[in-house]
């Protein structure tokens, strides 16, 4: 006989049930099929937070994760960084294969990340002010690296 019944997540059928003993078991398939497997509660390896998990044979070692959110979060913690907040950054320069010029990582004044064209900066700093569109830079040793 069960005490309390819990629903599995956003699921119609599958619950976790309590017996009079104090075990917890899941119903896969609603109290009503019989079908159910042994449940025990854990606390999550990531944010700490007890939850039940299913206990099967084959899995003594999974089921330390509450959600995928947090064993994502725990188990890669470089996903989602970007800029200089990764592992991979190199400065934020690098040269374009199609044409040799140097581009540059800045941010504009809304905060919106660019590339730019390296020498095309250095000149905008030695006058002052932003360079036209229509306003060609060339290279004053004629190379486009360095």
């Amino acid at each position: 006989m069960l005490v309390e019944i819990i629903p599995v997540g956003e699921s119609k059928i599958a619950v976790w049930g309590k017996d009079s003993s104090g075990q917890w078991w899941h119903f896969a398939y609603g109290v009503e099929d019989g079908r159910r497997g042994r449940a025990e509660h854990r606390k999550c390896a990531g944010c700490g937070e007890k939850f039940l998990r299913r206990v099967s044979k084959g899995q003594h070692g999974r089921g330390i994760y509450c959600s995928r959110i947090c064993s994502n979060r725990a188990t890669k913690p470089m996903r989602g960084r970007t800029g200089k907040d990764s592992p991979n950054w190199k400065g934020g320069k690098h040269v374009r294969k199609r044409d040799g010029y140097v581009t540059l990582h800045t941010k504009d004044r809304n905060g919106k990340t660019l590339w730019q064209l390296e020498h095309r900066l250095v000149m905008e700093k030695h006058l002052g002010r932003k360079l036209l569109p229509d306003e060609t830079v060339h290279h004053k040793n004629g190379k486009q690296i360095g």
